[in-house]
């Protein structure tokens, strides 16, 4: 019973940052889409705010669902914030550094940051799909990060031919 009890706090966990994950991708697509002059970029930005914005909603309702069958356990204060800490070392570059990349003209090098996330969103999104069944949620939204990645090579491929 207490391996199963161990099993659903970390997976509680888990979501929970996966939600902060999607909060921080969004303001990573903000902060680069409003440190851009390249109309490609801005408009592709503001697309994948978006569509952060509805994974951190459907990670949200997951443990909401947990909760309701009493399994979700809340992280504290300093807890969430240390995986947000963990998230923004590991995956999300600072808000300061996607400006300081995007104003001084390197644009190739911000959209190989978001590349570089966006992979691993998936993979950290992989692992936890293993432990659910086939068909849930976090499947759609690593088929969308997918779509990330593949949107985002294509425009960083795109402004290297100089197009």
């Amino acid at each position: 019973m207490a391996g199963k009890m161990q099993s659903r706090v970390t997976q509680d966990e888990v979501i929970q940052m996966a939600v902060q994950m999607e909060e921080l991708g969004r303001d990573f697509y903000e902060a680069l889409g409003g440190a851009t002059r390249d109309p490609r970029v801005f408009q592709l930005c503001h697309r994948l705010a978006a569509e952060e914005d509805k994974h951190r909603e459907i990670f949200r309702r997951l443990h909401s669902d947990l909760a309701a069958r009493g399994e979700s356990v809340m992280l504290a204060d300093e807890q969430a914030a240390a995986a947000r800490r963990r998230i923004r070392e590991n995956v999300v570059p600072t808000s300061e550094t996607i400006r300081q990349v995007a104003c001084g003209g390197n644009i190739i090098d911000a959209l190989n940051m978001a590349v570089k996330m966006e992979a691993e969103a998936v993979r950290f999104y992989t692992h936890l799909a293993r432990n659910l069944p086939p068909g849930n949620a976090i499947e759609a939204v690593i088929a969308e990060e997918r779509t990330h990645l593949r949107l985002l090579s294509a425009v960083r491929c795109g402004m290297e031919a100089g197009q």
